[in-house]
């Protein structure tokens, strides 16, 4: 055979994995290493990336089986390729009913309902259900899996299944893994930490990389090579065997390249399917340069111009962010209007929300300078940093990048986001599960520096803090008396300073606020039960310049800003804010 025709089913795999991520680990011990087929088919590389990005294009869909395979390859006998061969004497691997779903890493792709109706409709045997699976994704999937489905597909990632991202890892956190594997990461600690650590907190680039490495460790297990196994013949479309192993192998001819491949070089296509996805997490400063230069430009000046007559939508319009984020991750869906089902935007945390119009008008300025190129939820963090900006705050470099989701429910913000009185223990849970520290806990409470709040948020610490009708003994007696004076027990209408005197300025005054028992709210007073937090409060409490806070404030706001994001092809990109297209 001429050397351009010379392809080896199994070993191909793993020269593509290592030469996608760089790698130069010393399996030649083994006899793998890095460029195998320099000399004796140099083209290889080439012409099977060609191939699969040719494939990609047109059926991103078969990204996640082809990667797949390698995995279903490897566990069985090694990875030598025999996941690949049809039955001759006896049935093999590919006829295996774990098998029979691959067509071509649970981030992408799909599953037939049988792989975890069990955990719907019986899981226990007693007619019962999965308790380790969020209950309101359990009612979703009953709503595509009846209990005798056999074929209907359901993503693993949902929104983001074609899209190699960490968003996986957000849903595990949130007990929406689809399979009882992926339920079971949470029971152990190590997994769990794994899992918590990159629910969505500091982009792809540490777990793309850690996937790598996992991937080269597999790719080594029970490998034949030296003169071990054989190099499989191929012809078009013909089954052939050899007295050594019966190894058979499907062969797909390209004319145009007169090269004949083994059907599905496993490995090859995550090298593909990588290359193809690894910017779809898609979140970086500038994102607009070429598409719509002026961008970034508008929304300062509309929110600079709207801030500066109206300073108390500075604190609204920052919080937008946090309200968005923290329920379904940064993609807008705080901005919907109820459709079928009432939305986030009229769940009682967000009914105190002010300055909607104003994200409108910069829509509409934005979608006559570019039309349908920059997100709702791009301006949302935009927006955050310019109204900081104009109380003459601190700035950051904004990632964007962002798009779009089509879905926002009430009851998930009800659920999720994070309550005014909310413990110390509360609060690290609801940040350590989107990847977020404790010091981002200390440092966005620090935004509390500016605004106002209901007296309704904080009466229970003056008047019924226990239900014995006592006051909250965290807070200050003689900071309880104003605070009486203002607010009577229905109080449901005034609005009450959250930083006292420095309520339009954003600056350090909040911390020595907190500092003396004087936090409006009690996850304010939460933040010195925690050694970690009250370091940081204590030590901006007596701090005598703002830069600091500044810097840490822009580096949390940007965490936040990663959490549970849509971009490459996922979500969309609506043309009003407050509509799905």
């Amino acid at each position: 055979m001429a050397s351009q025709k010379v392809l080896l089913c199994f070993a191909l795999q793993l020269i593509f994995v290592l030469s996608a991520f760089h790698h130069t680990a010393n399996a030649q011990a083994q006899g793998l290493k890095v460029g195998f087929y320099a000399n004796t088919c140099p083209k290889a590389e080439t012409i099977v990336t060609q191939i699969i990005f040719q494939t990609m294009a047109v059926a991103p869909s078969l990204g996640a089986p082809l990667m797949r395979m390698h995995f279903h390859d490897c566990f069985v006998r090694g990875c030598e390729g025999s996941v690949l061969l049809n039955s001759a004497t006896n049935q093999s691997e590919k006829f295996a009913t774990p098998n029979l779903s691959l067509r071509g890493g649970h981030t992408i792709g799909t599953s037939h309902c049988t792989a975890f109706n069990n955990r719907l409709y019986n899981f226990t045997g007693n007619g019962d259900t999965d308790p380790s699976l969020d209950s309101e994704y359990i009612d979703k999937l009953k709503m595509k899996c009846k209990p005798a489905d056999q074929t209907t597909l359901v993503e693993m990632d949902p929104g983001s299944f074609k899209t190699f991202d960490v968003e996986y890892f957000s849903l595990v956190a949130k007990r929406r893994g689809l399979f009882t594997s992926d339920a079971a990461l949470l029971d152990d600690s190590e997994t769990k930490a794994y899992v918590v650590n990159h629910a969505t907190a500091s982009g792809t680039a540490t777990f793309f990389k850690d996937f790598g490495v996992s991937m080269v460790n597999m790719g080594r297990v029970g490998v034949l090579t030296g003169s071990a196994g054989q190099i499989r013949k191929y012809l078009d479309a013909v089954f052939l065997s050899s007295t050594s192993d019966s190894s058979v192998c499907i062969v797909i001819k390209m004319a145009s390249q007169k090269v004949l491949i083994c059907f599905a070089l496993q490995l090859i296509f995550i090298f593909s399917v990588l290359h193809h996805t690894a910017n779809a997490q898609g979140l970086k400063v500038g994102f607009y340069k070429n598409t719509c230069p002026k961008a970034e430009a508008i929304v300062a000046q509309i929110t600079h111009d709207t801030v500066k007559v109206a300073p108390t939508l500075a604190a609204p319009l920052m919080r937008m962010h946090y309200h968005d984020c923290f329920v379904r991750g940064c993609e807008g869906s705080l901005l919907l209007n109820s459709a079928t089902n009432q939305s986030e935007k009229f769940a009682t945390p967000n009914l105190s929300l002010r300055g909607f119009q104003i994200i409108d008008k910069i829509k509409t300025a934005l979608e006559k300078e570019c039309p349908q190129v920059v997100s709702c939820a791009d301006i949302v963090a935009l927006v955050a940093r310019d109204s900081v900006a104009a109380l003459n705050g601190p700035t950051w470099e904004v990632e964007t990048g962002r798009r779009d989701g089509r879905v926002s429910n009430i009851t998930e913000a009800l659920r999720q986001l994070v309550p005014p009185f909310a413990n110390i223990t509360a609060l690290r849970t609801a940040f350590s599960t989107r990847g977020l520290s404790a010091k981002d806990i200390a440092v966005l409470s620090g935004a509390h520096t500016i605004g106002t709040s209901h007296c309704t948020a904080f009466n229970n610490r003056l008047y019924n803090f226990t239900g014995k009708g006592d006051t909250d003994p965290t807070l200050d007696s003689e900071y309880i008396d104003e605070l009486k004076k203002k607010c009577k027990p229905a109080d449901r209408t005034t609005l009450v300073e959250m930083d006292p005197g420095s309520f339009k300025t954003f600056d350090v005054k909040y911390f020595q606020v907190v500092a003396k028992r004087r936090g409006l709210f009690s996850s304010d007073s939460a933040l010195l039960d925690d050694s970690e937090t009250k370091t940081y409060v204590l030590s901006h409490a007596s701090s005598s310049g703002t830069s600091s806070f500044f810097k840490d404030f822009g580096v949390s706001m940007v965490n936040m800003g990663r959490l549970g994001v849509l971009t490459g092809s996922a979500g969309e990109i609506r043309k009003v804010c407050s509509a799905v297209n």
